[in-house]
């Protein structure tokens, strides 16, 4: 049933179907059924559609750093810093992972102590910090 419900999304994103709410759907479940590449394609489509949508952001960042590609994933988590994001401390601590993918300490440390500004208690952020001092 979910391969009939992808058929059919994905047909209609193939013919120009654009609504947000369709593509966010095929998205996850692409990246659900490890098909990884076209669940960033599509997501990245819906970004154009609606590009202050913070979720999209966020997951097409997470998926992009999940497939190492830490600077495609850098750049819709600076996305996300630039809309002001309401998870303020995740925004960071995304930030901070895609640094540390890319091997660039002085930011990942940077965005780490934001992150932990903002939310002291960040178990991820404190654990991340540690693992980088060491």
């Amino acid at each position: 049933e979910i391969e009939q419900v992808i058929t059919t999304l994905h047909a209609y994103w193939r013919f120009g179907g654009h609504d947000p709410s369709a593509l966010g759907k095929l998205g996850g479940l692409l990246h659900e059924s490890r098909r990884s590449e076209e669940a960033i394609e599509v997501l990245s489509d819906a970004l154009y559609v609606t590009p202050l949508d913070e979720d999209f952001h966020a997951r097409l960042g997470d998926w992009l750093l999940q497939d190492e590609r830490p600077a495609e994933a850098l750049q819709k988590y600076k996305a996300l810093l630039a809309m002001d994001s309401y998870d303020r401390a995740a925004t960071h601590f995304r930030l901070a992972q895609a640094y540390h993918a890319l091997k660039d300490e002085p930011k990942t440390r940077e965005h780490l102590l934001y992150a932990l500004e903002v939310a002291p208690h960040y178990r991820d952020a404190q654990q991340l910090l540690l693992e980088i001092v060491r």
